[in-house]
């Protein structure tokens, strides 16, 4: 199991392991879940539905296949426990993702934020910064970017996926001037 808050990078793991575990384990299966907002009269629907799809791909994977389970919280306690033991009991794995422990599961990974890892990642995505000659516009994305990430105190972000959209605005209005 893979634990997070939101926006810590739980889903991007889980997609990095994806082609891994696939060649590993053959004869998984993959869900991404979801449930409406919070007071949906739609809520109790697709709890159902998820469950029914989980159960459905339970069956689909293959002795050795591992069950893959992107939003595993969507999932109500006692399925989630239920699940585990099936799982065991049929010679399969299961990994999920969760923004909390989940009785019957073995945390493997929990993910987190921190300013100096928010910093390694966006020298990363800028690690490419145009060269002298290219067009203002694009030199100027790097210092802008730059300018906002000062502006801001990286160890109060919680969510790596908003500060990604915020910056993404960031670059928007710098390549419309």
């Amino acid at each position: 199991m893979i634990v997070g808050d939101h926006g810590t990078g739980k889903s991007t793991l889980l997609r990095e392991l994806a082609a891994t575990l696939a060649d590993e384990m053959p004869g998984g299966q993959w869900v991404q879940l979801t449930l409406p907002e919070g007071g949906s009269r739609w809520h109790l629907r697709e709890t159902v539905a998820n469950i029914a799809t989980v159960r459905r791909l339970a069956r689909q994977t293959e002795p050795g296949g591992v069950l893959v389970i992107d939003g595993g919280e969507q999932l109500p306690a006692v399925y989630r426990m239920w699940l585990s033991i099936q799982i065991k009991r049929r010679g399969r794995f299961c990994l999920m993702t969760s923004h909390a422990s989940v009785a019957g599961f073995e945390t493997l990974y929990q993910t987190s934020l921190s300013a100096e890892l928010i910093e390694e990642l966006v020298s990363e995505l800028l690690a490419h910064d145009p060269p002298a000659k290219a067009p203002e516009h694009e030199r100027n994305v790097s210092t802008e970017v730059r300018r906002y990430l000062g502006g801001i105190d990286l160890s109060d972000v919680s969510n790596l996926r908003d500060l990604w959209d915020d910056l993404y605005e960031v670059v928007e209005r710098v390549t419309e001037q």
